[in-house]
């Protein structure tokens, strides 16, 4: 059954991994929820974990231009093209 979540943000982006979650606010924040084996939620410290509720994603100084999600890793792109990626790396 689906669950809402009480955001203190308005979402302009949803994209979903195996059994993660990453959103973009319209601000260009990113948040991630879910499970964090491999540390697809790109939370630093939070390894081997399964968070309930949405924690904010550190980037960089630009802001997020767009984002995408595979199967256990996800990646953003920066307003200036910059390109960086997290989670499970083993096919590269």
């Amino acid at each position: 059954m689906p669950k809402k979540l009480d955001l203190t943000v308005t979402v302009d982006k949803v994209i979903c991994g195996a059994n993660f979650t990453v959103f973009m606010d319209t601000r260009g924040k990113l948040y991630s929820f879910g499970d964090n084996r491999y540390g697809q939620l790109g939370i630093t410290g939070l390894d081997n974990i399964i968070l309930t509720h949405p924690a904010g994603i550190q980037t960089f100084l630009n802001k997020v231009a767009d984002f995408s999600c595979g199967e256990d890793h996800a990646a953003y792109v920066d307003q200036k093209g910059n390109v960086y990626t997290w989670g499970f790396g083993g096919e590269g």
